[in-house]
Order: structure tokens, then sequence, then C-alpha cells
């Protein structure tokens, strides 16, 4: 058993780590392996901890998916990607966004991420849905969404100009 500075048990290195941030299994799996701990050991302690419900992969994806979509205002794209990076299941992931993504109207999402964006901006040059265009497709909308909501309906032509 190979451990840092510390002579904790993998127990309380999680039960530790949980009362700093919300992790999914696998980042608790990673975590704990980068603490030094031995595979059966995460595997009894993971398991343990979805016993007692410490770990809900579940539900902490639903969690993080709405924040996605009514605070961040990310497109489904986006939020993909930040919960592959907490380590869930694809299959889950798949089936969160699913479920979260099919209320909401991805075009009107956009379209309230891009207000928010322009709040406050003047500049209504090319440059500048330009840079909208850009910034909504980093948010996770696909290309045709970025293109209406920054150019208006139909006019993501001018996406590629410069």
């Amino acid at each position: 058993m190979k451990r840092g500075s510390s002579n904790k048990s993998p127990m309380g290195a999680a039960l530790s780590g949980l009362s700093r941030k919300n992790m999914s299994v696998g980042e608790m799996r990673e975590w704990l392996e980068r603490k030094g701990y031995e595979a059966h050991e995460i595997d009894e302690c993971v398991a343990r901890l979805i016993q007692w419900r410490y770990l809900d992969d579940r539900t902490y994806a639903k969690d993080l998916a709405r924040v996605m979509v009514g605070t961040r205002l990310y497109g489904k794209r986006r939020a993909s990607y930040e919960l592959k990076k907490r380590l869930f299941e694809d299959n889950l992931i798949d089936s969160t966004l699913e479920e979260i993504y099919e209320a909401v109207d991805e075009r009107a999402l956009a379209q309230k991420a891009a207000d928010a964006y322009l709040r406050g901006r003047t500049d209504d040059s090319l440059g500048a849905k330009q840079r909208l265009a850009r910034w909504l497709l980093r948010r996770g909308f696909d290309f045709q969404t970025a293109g209406d909501v920054a150019f208006g309906q139909g006019d993501d032509s001018l996406l590629s100009e410069k």
C-alpha cells in the first residue's frame, strides 16, 4: 500500500475529498488512485460510498446538466464535453443529456446566451457577429444554430468571411 504523506484509510481520504467537492464515481476512483491506494481498496471504498449514496452519478449528472442549461447556457455538445471531463460513463451522459435537453429549444437557449453575451455591447459589425457566432460554437451550439442566432435566420454564410 503506497501512500503519500498521509496515513488515512481510503474511506477517510474519500470522505475528506467529498467534504470539499462533489465527485463522480470516475473522479473518485481517479482521485484515490492518485493518492496511491490499491485497486481493491478503491473498489471497496467506492462500493460503500455508492451504497451510502455519497456517490450517485445519475443525480449528480442531472444536476450538472440542469446548471449547464439554466445558468451556464451551454449547448448539448458543450454539456457532453463537460460531463466527460468529470469521468461519467458515456451511456449515462447520453441518457442524461437526452432527458434534460428534450424539453429545451436549443435555438432559444442560444439566443438567451447571445443576449447575455451582447449585454451592453453596441458593435453591430460583421466582425462582431462573427465573434458572437464563434463564441456560440464554443458554448456547444451547432454551426446552423450559431449562424442563425448571430446573423439572423438563414444568413450563416457570413461565418466564413474574414
